[in-house]
């Protein structure tokens, strides 16, 4: 897959993530993510420095999701503590 898209952090995270849904956190590569992108692994660095930033990005997107998952939990459940824990799966 190639994007013709600009590449931002954003879409970098976003790319990152979706690796590691699919394939898990061994599949995310800065050279695998350049590859996506059509692009020189170098390049990606501007927006990251290093992996471990980008995976903490990743992380982070993932911790928001997280918690937007349990706050709709929770307001569907309302007050019933149990209805709370079944609606979170």
């Amino acid at each position: 897959m190639v994007y013709t898209k600009k590449i931002d952090q954003d879409l970098l995270v976003e790319s990152a993530y979706e690796l590691l849904e699919h394939e898990g956190v061994e599949a995310i590569s800065m050279r695998r993510l350049a590859h996506l992108f059509n692009v020189r692994a170098s390049s990606l660095y501007h927006h990251f420095p290093e992996k471990s930033a980008l995976l903490s990005a990743v992380a982070e997107k993932g911790l928001f999701l997280l918690a937007a998952e349990l706050e709709r939990a929770a307001a569907l459940a309302q007050s019933d503590p149990r209805r709370q824990l079944y609606s979170m799966g």
